[in-house]
């Protein structure tokens, strides 16, 4: 058979082929993330120090921050945090929605904030199924994170979740009734009961009441954006992101930003036939 030829094999000779594959490969680099990230959890399990494993679930937070890569990076780090027992403690469910959204990983997302919910509510058994979350919720976690976790469901058109979860979060009929007409689809009948809504919750001032009000107007003009309804968009969102507007003060990037959003989209559509755009540009440059 000849002689066995003599060469040495280091570790950069493996490594080197694997990272080049990687970064051509968005599905060998998740795997590779995953299997490292499982790597060095291995190592905490045998007797690391505590703080080691709290930089490692800070990198992994930060990631998801940063707004990097794409649907595989950002599906990667949702599987990353699926591999851990609880992570309400170090990754907010409002940086996994936001992900979820830009990056379309609903599925994953979903998982990990009901994670968070089930871990907020301290006698909350382990549920089967999502729809069963509602009754944990009642006990735990905030209505900002079932609002969250319903909005993925709508995207995800499950209107049987959004329907248990609204009946957890909205104490108003007309407002159960209308996120539950936006699960469906029904866009034009949800603006409708949002906007009534809208107006007998304006009336209490409560806490609670107070909450669902915000939730409501959210919903009508999530509601005007989908039907094309420009100038009422326009006249919600530019009310929104004055500076006072709607109490909500001074510039906070996590709670302005889509109101942003719709109010540039709604001023051009609006402008679009004349010179309204480029007068508003033009006033406020």
């Amino acid at each position: 058979a000849g002689e066995v030829p003599d060469i040495a094999l280091c570790a950069l000779d493996f490594v080197a082929p694997l990272q080049s594959l990687a970064r051509h490969d968005p599905v060998v680099a998740k795997n590779a993330l995953v299997h490292l990230y499982r790597a060095v959890r291995q190592q905490r399990l045998e007797g690391a120090g505590a703080d080691q494993l709290a930089r490692l679930h800070a990198g992994v937070a930060a990631l998801l921050t940063s707004r990097a890569g794409g649907t595989a990076f950002v599906g990667c780090l949702h599987e990353l945090a699926l591999t851990e027992d609880d992570t309400s403690g170090w990754l907010r469910p409002e940086d996994v929605g936001e992900s979820a959204e830009r990056t379309g990983t609903l599925h994953s997302a979903a998982r990990l904030i009901e994670r968070h919910i089930v871990a907020a509510a301290p006698a909350a058994r382990p549920q089967k199924r999502a729809r069963d979350l509602a009754s944990a919720a009642a006990s735990g976690g905030e209505r900002e994170v079932r609002v969250l976790l319903m909005e993925i469901y709508r995207q995800l058109a499950d209107e049987d979740v959004v329907r248990g979860l609204a009946a957890e979060v909205a104490g108003v009929t007309e407002l159960r009734d209308a996120l539950s007409a936006e699960a469906r689809g029904d866009s034009l009948e949800a603006l409708r009961l949002f906007q009534r809504a809208s107006g007998s919750l304006g009336e209490s001032g409560s806490a609670s009441a107070s909450e669902e009000l915000e939730l409501a107007q959210r919903g009508r003009r999530a509601c005007l954006l989908r039907l094309g309804r420009w100038g009422e968009l326009r006249a919600a969102t530019e009310a929104l992101v004055q500076p006072g507007g709607d109490g909500l003060g001074t510039w906070r990037e996590s709670a302005h930003e889509p109101w942003v959003r719709m109010l540039l989209v709604s001023r051009a559509k609006e402008g679009a036939a004349g010179q309204g755009w480029r007068s508003w540009v033009e006033e406020r440059a």
